[in-house]
C-alpha cells in the first residue's frame, strides 16, 4: 500500500510539472543526489556513460557536502531485454541482463523519504570519485525490503562520509527481483566486471562490496555466489542484513520478493520447497574462500533479528575466514549513515564513533600498504 501511494503521488507531481521529481523516467537526472544520467555514447564506443560531472556534490543537510567526480554507467545502455550489457571498442566488458524484472511502471525518486523506485532498464552504477585515492573502492548495495532503494541514506549519504577519506564509492542501483531472484545479484557481479575493469585507470586495487538489510543480503550473496575471481568481492561490510531462510531467521518480505510466494507459501516452503530457499540463503554458500567480512547490527533490531549477523560472523570463523562483528546495544534498524551532519538525526549517534572507529580501521588493516 505504501509503494502505491508512493506511486500515486510521485505520478501526480510528474503530471503537474514540478521539480520535485524528474519527469523524464528512466532517464532522469536527481540533481539533489546525482542519481542518473541519460546514456550517450561516448569516443571509445561505449554506451553505458552518462554525463561526468565535474566538482559535483552530495548533499545532505545545509552545509554537508562532499566534493567529488561522478560518473553514472548504465549497466544495460539498450535495455534489460537485451542480450548483452557494457561493449567497449568492439569489446564486451560486462554481461547481459539475463531475464526482465518486467516492471512497466516509470521509476521515480521519492524526496520524501530519500527512496528510488521501479528500477528497470536504468539499472547503473553511480561513481564517486575522491580527491585523493586510497586505493580501496566500494560498492554499496542499498536496502528497501527489495521493494525498493534507500539510495539517500545508505548511498549518498555513505558517499559523504567515506569520499573525504580516500574511498571511491560505487552506489549500484539494482533492479528489483519481483520474483525474479536472480536479477540483483546479475546487476552486483556486472558492476564488479566493469569496475574490474576500469580499477587502474582509477588508481584502485580492491574492491569491496558494502550492503545494508535486504542490500546487505545481497552483498551477502556476491560474497558467497561469485563466479570468479572478477566478481568475487575483496571484503564485505554487511550492516543489519538478512543472511538466512532458516525460521526465526528469515526475513520474508525479502523471500517473497526474491522468490514470488506469498507469505504463506514460503511458510509452507519452509519444510516443503527448501531448495528455493536456499538459493538465496548466503549463509549456506560460506566456503574458506569467502571475503573477509565486518559486520554491523544493534541488538534491539525489530526489522531483521541479529542472529542473522551472528551467524553468518560464525559460520565464517568456522570456515577459517577473517570477520569481525560489532553489536550495538541500540540503533534499531535502518540507521545507516543517517548521522547528525548528513541527516541532522542519528538512531545510532551514542555509538556513531565506534561504528566510524570500526569500519575505518577494518578497511585500513587490508588495504595492501597495511600489509607491507
Amino acid at each position: 500500500m505504501k509503494r502505491f501511494f508512493k506511486y500515486i503521488l510521485a505520478l501526480s507531481v510528474l503530471i503537474a510539472a514540478t521539480t520535485l521529481f524528474n519527469p523524464i523516467p528512466s532517464q532522469a537526472i536527481d540533481r539533489a543526489h546525482n542519481c542518473v544520467t541519460a546514456p550517450t555514447a561516448d569516443s571509445n564506443g561505449s554506451q553505458a556513460i552518462g554525463r561526468k560531472h565535474r566538482s559535483a556534490q552530495v548533499k545532505g543537510r545545509a552545509g554537508t557536502q562532499a566534493p567529488s567526480d561522478s560518473l553514472v554507467i548504465h549497466l544495460y545502455p539498450d535495455g534489460q531485454h537485451a542480450d548483452h550489457g557494457i561493449i567497449e571498442n568492439g569489446i564486451p566488458i560486462t554481461l547481459g541482463p539475463g531475464e526482465a524484472n518486467q516492471t512497466t511502471r516509470p521509476e521515480f525518486y521519492w524526496e520524501r523519504d530519500g527512496s528510488l523506485n521501479e528500477v528497470s532498464d536504468s539499472a547503473r552504477i553511480v561513481i564517486f570519485f575522491p580527491e585523493k585515492p586510497n586505493g580501496q573502492m566500494i560498492l554499496i548495495c542499498p536496502g528497501g525490503g527489495y521493494n525498493e532503494l534507500m539510495f539517500r541514506s545508505e548511498g549518498t549519504y555513505a558517499a559523504h562520509s567515506l569520499i573525504p577519506h580516500g574511498y571511491t564509492i560505487g552506489i549500484i542501483c539494482y533492479r528489483m527481483p519481483t520474483g525474479h531472484g536472480e536479477i540483483p545479484l546479475t546487476d552486483v557481479q556486472n558492476a564488479f566486471r566493469y569496475c574490474r575493469h576500469h580499477a587502474g585507470e582509477w588508481h584502485v586495487s580492491q574492491i569491496g562490496i558494502m550492503g545494508m538489510s535486504a542490500g546487505g543480503h545481497l552483498a551477502a550473496l556476491a560474497s558467497t555466489r561469485y563466479t570468479d575471481a572478477i566478481t568475487r568481492p575483496d571484503f564485505t561490510i554487511l550492516f543489519y542484513p538478512v543472511v538466512s531462510s532458516d525460521p526465526g531467521l528469515i526475513h520474508r518480505g525479502s523471500f517473497r520478493k526474491l522468490t514470488g510466494l506469498s507469505r504463506e507459501e514460503i511458510d509452507a516452503a519452509l519444510e516443503d520447497h527448501l531448495v528455493l530457499l536456499h538459493r538465496y540463503s548466503p549463509d549456506r554458500y560460506i566456503t574458506s574462500d569467502t571475503p573477509p567480512a565486518l559486520l554491523f547490527h544493534s541488538a534491539d533490531d525489530r526489522g531483521v533479528p541479529v542472529a542473522n549477523s551472528i551467524r553468518y560472523f560464525t559460520l565464517l570463523q568456522a570456515a577459517g575466514v577473517p570477520a569481525e562483528l560489532q553489536i550495538f546495544p541500540s540503533g534499531g534498524h535502518g540507521w545507516g549513515f543517517n548521522t547528525l551532519q548528513t541527516a541532522g538525526r542519528d538512531k545510532l549517534e551514542p555509538h556513531r564513533q565506534a561504528f566510524f572507529a570500526t569500519l575505518f580501521a577494518f578497511l585500513d588493516s587490508l588495504r595492501p600498504a597495511a600489509k607491507e
